[in-house]
């Protein structure tokens, strides 16, 4: 079957190639790949093909993004926002430290990349309005959006746990989860302190002065309930378990996942008509990112019914040295992933050779799934990427050169993400 396994490579490659140069529907492209290699060359009927599609994962996302939806379609989010910032007036070198924490904290609790699309314009204007550099603007929004997401109770945790439990069940998946979490947090946190620290235009306390923002009105007060309500049913239990060992709710929590927490509140949300369903729907849900997950899952899942995985894990251990594994992995999921989705391509492209490649190495699997996870989040900070996309298409082209002056920091990230994996892997080996 190994030339089966060459054909899932090539289709894998043309299919990043083709969603990097906007070609072509990925989705459309991986399915038909998919289809016709396992139908066509394996034998496999379409349903077992399709069975393949990791329900749960896109399940989460979807009830995740879909609840936190409600909350920036009747304004709650930006009233809270616009009240801290407010606070903030008469101390304009915290206005940064605070963008960066606001991003971090709306990615934590359950947006994850989706809360760049809502902090970024915000942070940019500030930036055009108060002088602020728009490099560091840039750096607050994507270092503080990224670890937020890699949270395992964000959608992009919930995702990557999710992947995770399929291979090594609920406790070890959870472990790694909130060790690439903590890992990312602190690599963009470094990132962000030495460019604030770096930065020389802060603005003056003038140009911050505002008048008093809204009050939050009935409507957005009953959401910031229910979203404190459902974040803290999210949150709580498995924070209870990991720091104080307390267990009693972290079980129900876990087998519920956080798919069925948030759906719960989606109900909430719609029956007291906190939003437009179909507006929040529509426009809050990232289908596109849903779907690209399922069917790069569906065309590398053929792999597994072929020699792929024994062909890469078995290059890679025997061409590279076990103290450059982890390296590598991590630099090739940050290169895939500055032109390519990390969720929904990069990781589990890359989690599927692991099992494979801690057979033959012997090294930590958590530390490969950990680095796999952390470099290809971070990377995804590019200006060719989803998180730093999505920043950067915020910016409203209001400074000159800008893609130049930002397009480092993923370079920057990778370096931070590839140094530290290589001493974690000496430390674990």
């Amino acid at each position: 079957m190994t030339y089966a396994a060459w054909m899932v490579i090539a289709a894998i490659i043309v299919t990043v190639f083709c969603g990097y140069k906007k070609i072509m529907n990925v989705t459309a492209l991986a399915i038909t790949f998919a289809v016709l290699i396992g139908y066509g060359v394996l034998g496999l009927s379409v349903k077992e093909i399709l069975s393949n599609a990791p329900l749960s994962v896109m399940f989460d996302m979807f009830a995740v993004t879909f609840f936190f939806g409600y909350a920036l379609d009747c304004g709650a989010f930006s009233v809270i926002v616009d009240h801290v910032l407010y606070g903030v007036r008469k101390h304009p070198a915290a206005v940064m430290p605070l963008i960066f924490l606001l991003s971090f904290l709306f990615s934590a609790i359950g947006p994850g990349i989706m809360a760049a699309g809502f902090m970024a314009p915000l942070a940019f204007d500030i930036a055009a309005r108060a002088g602020y550099s728009p490099v560091v603007t840039y750096v607050a929004v994507v270092c503080g959006v990224i670890p937020g997401s890699n949270f395992i109770r964000s959608s992009g945790g919930a995702a990557v746990e999710g992947m995770l439990r399929a291979v090594l069940g609920d406790l070890p998946a959870q472990r790694i989860a909130l060790e690439g979490f903590l890992w990312s947090f602190v690599l963009c946190t470094a990132l962000f302190l030495l460019v604030f620290l770096l930065d020389r235009k802060r603005a003056g306390t003038s140009a911050l002065c505002q008048d008093p923002p809204a009050r939050l009105n009935p409507n957005q007060k009953k959401c910031t309930l229910v979203v404190l309500l459902v974040s803290c049913a999210s949150i709580l239990p498995p924070a209870a378990h990991f720091l104080l060992g307390v267990s009693a709710f972290s079980q129900m929590t876990n087998k519920l996942g956080i798919g069925a927490i948030m759906a719960v509140g989606v109900c909430a949300a719609s029956g007291l008509r906190l939003g437009q369903d179909r507006k929040v729907l529509t426009r809050y849900v990232p289908w596109g990112t849903i779907t690209m997950l399922g069917s790069m899952s569906i065309l590398i899942s053929i792999g597994k019914y072929t020699s792929m995985m024994e062909m890469l894990s078995g290059w890679i251990s025997d061409t590279v040295p076990p103290l450059a594994v982890v390296p590598l992995l991590a630099a090739i999921a940050g290169i895939m992933s500055m032109f390519s989705s990390a969720i929904g391509v990069v990781i589990p492209t890359l989690f599927a050779i692991v099992p494979e490649l801690a057979a033959s190495t012997g090294l930590d699997v958590g530390v490969m799934y950990a680095s796999i996870m952390v470099a290809a989040t971070l990377t995804g900070s590019s200006p060719l990427s989803t998180v730093g996309g999505m920043t950067w298409g915020s910016s409203g082209n209001r400074w000159e050169n800008l893609f130049y002056k930002i397009l480092p920091v993923c370079f920057i990230l990778l370096f931070l993400t590839i140094a530290s994996s290589f001493i974690l892997n000496i430390s674990a080996f």
